[in-house]
């Protein structure tokens, strides 16, 4: 259930008032409703300029088909709440310029147990691979700052560009941690030319590389100084070493980088409009890495040494397409 309303300050003033209710009945939870509150306030202090302030609560239940069994989990757990606050300056320059600035932070708590590989993210079958950890973290944060400017004039070519600093991070047992999907630093331009059917459009999207976590292979010491001269060499082997992970998401891959085209043109036909387009993802065909793998260099050799090789998010991918809309 959600109740809004809309208060007009004054002229140039407006403030709207939100509250929803959920709940939810098949978990058998104590804690199976929410409360949201929600504010937001808008001035206008001239015709060109708009600033705007936002808190609102959100809380995010479990979805009964989200019942996590390929991880071992039984139950469900309760909603996951979120505190958004938004701050907001959007300014038309004329000619069809805009500028816009926006500072949010977003504070989770009550997060439930997620499961993630510390080395591949594009693991076919991810729960049953050996880097599989579960992430169970008291609260969590997002914040940052976004930048972006933006011309839609009335010629025949609109482009964009944003730009944003942010940082996203996990606190488990007092420590932060960064999320798998941390980016500190993220650019997107696009521009896009349209002339009666045609519209030919180019973006880019580079950002900084997503966190990753480091592994080593460390001799077992214990088991080198007890080791004894009789002892069979072949049940020696698979305990003189033990892997170790490093501190989760203590690394960065680099950057990523990718541009995409796209051209398409449209028909308008008696019933309807008809378009078919062509599109490259990737364009540019840049190695973007995503995971890593890691082997034995030379399992006969005296010292074991763990050798790690890059793999890379898609190659240049070519689509073609149509849509009939009536």
């Amino acid at each position: 259930m959600y109740v809004s309303d809309r208060v007009n300050i004054s002229d140039n003033t407006i403030a709207e008032f939100g509250l929803r209710w959920d709940k939810q009945t098949y978990h058998g939870l104590q804690d199976d409703d929410q409360i949201s509150p929600r504010i937001s306030l808008f001035y206008s202090p001239g015709t060109r300029t708009d600033l705007r302030f936002t808190w609102g609560r959100y809380h995010q239940s479990q979805g009964i088909q989200e019942l996590q069994v390929e991880d071992g989990v039984e139950h469900f757990f309760p909603a996951q709440q979120a505190d958004h606050f938004i701050i907001g300056i959007h300014r038309r320059l004329g000619r069809g310029f805009r500028l816009r600035a926006e500072i949010y932070q977003k504070s989770y708590k009550d997060l439930r147990p997620r499961f993630e590989n510390l080395q591949d993210s594009l693991a076919l079958i991810p729960e049953l691979e050996p880097d599989r950890a579960r992430i169970a973290p008291d609260s969590a944060r997002s914040r940052g700052i976004e930048l972006s400017i933006e011309n839609h004039g009335d010629d025949e070519l609109d482009w964009w560009a944003s730009y944003s600093f942010s940082k996203v991070t996990d606190s488990i047992n007092g420590d932060d941690e960064k999320r798998l999907w941390d980016q500190r630093h993220a650019l997107q331009l696009g521009i896009a030319w349209h002339k009666g059917p045609w519209e030919i459009g180019l973006a880019a999207n580079v950002h900084s590389g997503w966190p990753t976590t480091s592994l080593s292979l460390i001799p077992n010491l214990e088991q080198f100084l007890h080791r004894g001269d009789d002892e069979d060499e072949d049940d020696e082997d698979d305990n003189d070493y033990t892997l170790e992970y490093g501190p989760r998401n203590a690394e960065n891959f680099s950057y990523f980088a990718s541009f995409d085209f796209r051209v398409s043109r449209e028909w308008d036909l008696r019933n309807g409009r008809f378009t078919a387009f062509v599109e490259l993802s990737n364009a540019f065909n840049r190695n973007n890495e995503c995971c890593i793998d890691y082997d034995i260099e030379d399992e006969d050799a005296e010292e074991l040494i763990l050798e790690e090789s890059i793999d890379h998010w898609l190659p240049i991918l070519p689509a073609i397409g149509i849509l009939w809309e009536f």
